[in-house]
C-alpha cells in the first residue's frame, strides 16, 4: 500500500469514527411541539446543528418545553425526560434543599417574612435621609442630623378599622444616639402613634403620640428593656379588634406580647400606616431596615 492509500485510509477511517461517534452520543434538547407520538424538539448543545421530530419510547409523557435526552441525529429517538418545566405557583411537601440562591417574592416560607411593597408610598420631609428597596426588604438611611424630625414613609391599608398591621424590623442602633423608631399609625392630619425600639438613655421599647413628624406630645410607654422584656424585640404589630387598639411584640413572630391597649380613637384615628425613624445625631449615619410588612 503507498503511502497515498494509507493516507487516504486514516482519513476515511476517521470520517466514519466521528460519524458514528456522534450518532451514539446522547445530547439534550427542549421540546417545541408534541404531535401524537411525534416530539420536536431543538438541542440546546449549539454544536447540535438539529431542530427535527423524533418517536419517543414508551412510558412517559411529554409537553411543551420539557428537556429531554436525545441520541441519534439522523434518526433520533429520544431515550427519556429529564426536567419538565416547572408550574408559576409551586406547592411542596416534605423538605426543601436549595443549592445557591433563592429568590422568593412574597412569603419567605418558614420565615414569617413578607416581601415589603416597593411602591405606593408616600414620605415625609426626608431632608437627606432615603429610602430604598435593598433585596427583599427596604431600607431607610438617616445621616448625621440634628433636632426632632420623623422620616417615615406612609401608605393607605385597605382597612381602617378591624386590621392587624405587622412589620419586621432591623435598627442598626447606636447607643449613644438619641434615636426611635418603629411602624406607625398617621391620622389625615399629619398627626403620628409611633411604636418601636429606641436608644436614649439606655434601650427603650416605646409607644409614642406625636401631634406631626416634628412635634412630640407624650408617651403610652417607654419602658426600660432591660427591666421588663429582657431584650429588644424584632416584631411589631398594631391590632385593632373594633374597638380597642393593640400594640404588641414578639421575638418569633408567632408568640404575641401585648404591651398597651386603648380605644381604637385614643389620640388619633388612623387613615395611614408607615414606618420610619426619628434620628437625632450630629456625629453618625443610622439605618433602619424593614424585613417584613403585612396588612389583614
Amino acid at each position: 500500500m503507498t503511502q497515498a492509500h494509507a493516507d487516504l485510509v486514516t482519513v476515511v477511517t476517521e470520517a466514519v469514527r466521528k460519524q458514528l461517534t456522534a450518532e451514539i452520543t446522547p445530547y439534550v434538547a427542549q421540546v417545541t411541539a408534541v404531535t401524537g407520538a411525534m416530539i420536536t424538539f431543538q438541542a440546546t448543545d449549539s454544536t447540535v446543528q438539529i431542530g427535527t421530530a423524533a418517536p419517543r419510547l414508551a412510558g412517559f409523557d411529554l409537553a411543551v418545553n420539557d428537556y429531554v435526552l436525545v441520541i441519534g441525529r439522523k434518526s433520533p429517538v429520544i431515550l427519556e425526560r429529564i426536567w419538565t418545566t416547572l408550574p408559576s405557583a409551586l406547592s411542596i411537601t416534605g423538605d426543601l434543599t436549595v443549592d445557591g440562591d433563592l429568590a422568593v417574592t412574597g412569603t419567605v416560607p418558614g420565615s414569617g417574612f413578607v416581601t415589603p411593597p416597593s411602591t405606593g408610598w408616600t414620605t415625609t420631609t426626608l431632608g437627606s435621609a432615603t429610602f430604598a428597596a435593598d433585596g427583599a426588604s427596604r431600607l431607610l438611611t438617616v445621616p448625621a442630623v440634628s433636632g426632632d424630625n420623623w422620616r417615615i414613609e406612609y401608605r393607605t391599608p385597605a382597612a381602617t378599622s378591624n386590621y392587624t398591621f405587622t412589620a419586621y424590623l432591623d435598627q442598626a442602633f447606636l447607643n449613644t444616639a438619641s434615636c426611635f423608631s418603629g411602624i406607625c399609625l398617621r391620622s389625615s392630619g399629619g398627626a403620628y402613634i409611633a411604636f418601636g425600639p429606641a436608644a436614649a438613655s439606655g434601650m427603650k421599647l416605646g409607644l409614642m403620640k406625636w401631634n406631626s413628624a416634628t412635634s412630640y406630645s407624650s408617651d403610652y410607654i417607654r419602658w426600660d428593656v432591660a427591666n421588663t422584656l429582657g431584650s429588644l424585640p424584632n416584631w411589631y404589630r398594631f391590632r385593632d379588634d373594633g374597638t380597642t387598639r393593640f400594640a404588641e411584640v414578639s421575638f418569633n413572630g408567632l408568640d404575641w406580647i401585648t404591651v398597651h391597649s386603648v380605644g381604637r380613637t385614643d389620640f388619633l384615628t388612623m387613615s395611614q400606616i408607615g414606618w420610619g425613624m426619628n434620628f437625632n445625631n450630629t456625629s453618625v449615619t443610622n439605618t433602619l431596615r424593614l424585613r417584613s410588612w403585612e396588612e389583614a
